[in-house]
C-alpha cells in the first residue's frame, strides 16, 4: 500500500513539473532584423515557447504586432550552459539567421541557416532572455 502511494505521489510530482516547465516563456529583444524558416523578422521584442502540441516545434512572437510563427522542428541539442538564448549566424550581405533556441537548463534546438556568401565573413550574434512565467 506504501509503494502504491509513493509512486502515485512521484507520478504527481512530474506530472506537475512538466507542466509548469512547459509553461514558462521566454522573452528577448532582438535589436536586428533576421531571418526564420517563416521569413525575414523585424527587430522588436519576442516570446518564444512550445506549441501546444510540445516543445518540440518553437513558436517565436513579435510582441509589438501580435504575430507568431513556428520555427519548423529543431535538432535537439543539450549542452552544460544553462542560459536561455537565441544564437543567430550573421553575414555582412545576407543578414543574420536564427540558428538556435535555448530555453535554459541546457536544452535547446538548432535549426538550418542559410549559406553564407564565398566574401562573407561569418559573425554569431547572440540575444539572451528575460525569463517569465505564462500569465
Amino acid at each position: 500500500m506504501k509503494s502504491k502511494l509513493n509512486m502515485l505521489l512521484l507520478i504527481a510530482a512530474v506530472t506537475l513539473s512538466a507542466a509548469a516547465y512547459g509553461q514558462t516563456r521566454v522573452n528577448a529583444n532582438v535589436p536586428f532584423a533576421f531571418t526564420t524558416s517563416a521569413g525575414v523578422q523585424p527587430a522588436g521584442e519576442y516570446v518564444v515557447r512550445g506549441n501546444t502540441m510540445g516543445d518540440t516545434v518553437m513558436v517565436l512572437e513579435n510582441k509589438a504586432t501580435g504575430h507568431s510563427w513556428m520555427l519548423g522542428i529543431g535538432r535537439p541539442e543539450s549542452g552544460k550552459d544553462k542560459s536561455a538564448k537565441l544564437i543567430f549566424r550573421c553575414g555582412i550581405e545576407s543578414g543574420c539567421a536564427l540558428t538556435a533556441v535555448w530555453v535554459g537548463g541546457g536544452r535547446g534546438w538548432a535549426y538550418k541557416a542559410p549559406q553564407l556568401k564565398l566574401s562573407e565573413t561569418e559573425r554569431i550574434a547572440v540575444v539572451y532572455f528575460e525569463s517569465k512565467q505564462a500569465e
